[in-house]
């Protein structure tokens, strides 16, 4: 058997003989002792001991560092904080308490107004805080729901949807409690069932002359209709378009005048289909809306149309006068 204190003996020598007294005395050239800060550790406590030591030395070179709460570094800090939040997005200045917000015009022209846990409080409660906290500007809230406790709606008017966003947590509720505001650009999802088929007819039968054989679904998606059913339709939504129409060739086959005005449009490729199931159209408004580019207007080369209304409308402000768009 091998002998196990010989070994052990020779182990302690060697593990003890760092410990060991040392008299021996230093050479003149070494006398000045080095102190080294690294760490011997793992490599991701090197890197973050590296991190902290480059700091320093950054704080150390600065010759206008002051000691106290209000020193150059704090401010350096606090700007690199700004300007974060400015790439991430917050068109606001944070210089100051309680500063302006911006909000970017939706690409859909509708926004989304999201009321955190609003749905604790009466519709017309809280809609009408809103409505006169920014007054005068107009506030039509579209569609209103409560999903999760949150209560949420829609609305068209850029001007409101930016003076919704400012008021966040600057309306106190009959609890106490500061209301929580949330606002976004929205480009919604209308699904056609039933309900809203049935709705839609009914909007267009009170709309309907039958006189002059006239139409008018002028802001269409703000008919009291719909309102009252907290139904959203936006006649700029190709499904809702084509739907119309499918109405207007079952029910009212001859129609001779349609007012589209003011409903947002910026395309009017579905309305190929009027060629064929409203052919008896003579005259057409697409008024008020978001055409930008007059090539829109080939999609009705196919109708017979005497009156075609297209004021109001960004592509109408690339010509110097209404001579040179109207045929």
């Amino acid at each position: 058997m091998p002998n196990l204190s010989k070994h052990g003996r020779e182990r302690s020598k060697y593990y003890n003989k760092g410990f060991e007294h040392d008299d021996r005395t230093m050479v003149p050239h070494e006398s000045t002792r080095r102190v080294s800060f690294k760490n011997h550790g793992r490599r991701n406590k090197h890197n973050r001991q590296r991190g902290w030591d480059s700091k320093i030395r950054a704080l150390l070179q600065d010759d206008d560092v002051e000691m106290n709460s209000n020193s150059r570094s704090s401010e350096r800090y606090n700007n690199g904080n700004i300007s974060r939040n400015q790439r991430r997005g917050f068109h606001q200045r944070l210089d100051r308490p309680g500063a302006r917000r911006f909000l970017t015009e939706s690409p859909s022209f509708w926004y989304k107004v999201t009321i955190r846990y609003g749905g604790r409080y009466e519709k017309d409660y809280l809609l009408k805080l809103l409505g006169n906290y920014i007054k005068p500007v107009p506030f039509i809230p579209i569609g209103y729901k409560v999903s999760s406790n949150d209560a949420t709606f829609t609305i068209e008017d850029h001007a409101a949807a930016e003076e919704l966003l400012n008021a966040d947590k600057r309306i106190t509720v009959n609890d106490g409690f500061k209301i929580n505001i949330q606002v976004r650009s929205f480009n919604p999802l209308v699904e056609i069932g039933t309900k809203i088929t049935e709705i839609m007819t009914k909007v267009m039968s009170s709309r309907y002359n039958p006189y002059t054989k006239a139409l008018d679904l002028s802001k269409f998606h703000l008919d009291p209709n719909f309102l009252s059913e907290n139904v959203f339709c936006p006649l700029n939504k190709e499904n809702v378009m084509l739907a119309v129409i499918g109405i207007i060739h079952e029910s009212i086959p001859d129609l001779v005048a349609l007012d589209l005005s003011n409903n947002k449009l910026s395309s009017l490729n579905c309305m190929k289909s009027m060629i064929e199931k409203v052919a008896s159209l003579k005259i057409l408004h697409i008024g008020q809306n978001k055409i930008r580019d007059i090539k829109q207007l080939d999609a009705l080369k196919g109708l017979n149309l005497e009156e075609l209304v297209v004021d109001g409308n960004s592509m109408c402000d690339k010509f110097t006068s209404k001579d040179e768009y109207i045929r």
